[in-house]
């Protein structure tokens, strides 16, 4: 183990600050894997009761009495990311929405064919209606995945420095996902009804060439 003083982070620097606490460090230091000030000056009190340089920095003699004095402390493990890799998502979806595109452009025009066989004005507005509905969703959900992504790169950057700032991350992305399932759920009827008409369109062209 390297040298570790004022300015070192990671699980290192964490559980140090956890054997300072066990060795009785009063006040006692906040084990969030940041080596500052506090934690600098329990180690300079602990170096001094027990007859060690007090220069504040973790070598290996500080070291071996923090074990004796503080024990064998196993730092927190590292949070694991909660939710779905959206970056892998993203593109899937954006790739989805623009075959739904194509094939609702289709429909329509197959609509537009047949708007002088029978009364199916209203069902091709509905259509089109719900897909500019969906497409606007869909633009919404984009962003806020987009935001989940950013979540995700800082957090898996973060937390090998510094775990405990790990849960605050997945707290946050966790107020977007939650929009995202909202989203979701007031998207997805749109274009299961769409699927209903385009049903019952075609239902009503089998039934007139018969």
């Amino acid at each position: 183990m390297t040298k570790l003083k004022k300015g070192s982070k990671g699980p290192d620097v964490e559980q140090i600050q956890q054997q300072l606490n066990k060795a009785g460090a009063k006040p006692k230091v906040k084990p969030d894997g940041k080596f500052g000030a506090k934690t600098e000056t329990a180690l300079k009190a602990f170096q001094k009761k027990n007859r060690l340089k007090d220069d504040g920095v973790a070598g290996t003699k500080t070291l071996a009495m923090l074990k004796r004095r503080g024990g064998v402390v196993k730092p927190a493990a590292a949070p694991k990311w909660p939710y779905e890799d959206y970056a892998k998502i993203v593109p899937s979806l954006e790739k989805n929405t623009k075959q739904i595109v194509a094939d609702s452009k289709k429909n329509l025009m197959e609509m537009d064919g047949h708007l002088n066989d029978f009364d199916i004005e209203k069902l091709r507005d509905e259509y089109f209606g719900n897909l500019r509905k969906y497409l606007a969703f869909h633009k919404m959900w984009v962003a806020n995945a987009t935001k989940v992504v950013k979540f995700q790169q800082s957090f898996e950057k973060l937390v090998k420095r510094n775990p405990a700032a790990g849960p605050e991350i997945i707290k946050v992305a966790g107020n977007t996902v939650k929009s995202l399932e909202k989203i979701n759920r007031q998207a997805d009827p749109l274009l299961l009804r769409n699927a209903d008409i385009v049903d019952k369109f075609r239902t009503m062209v089998t039934k007139k060439a018969a």
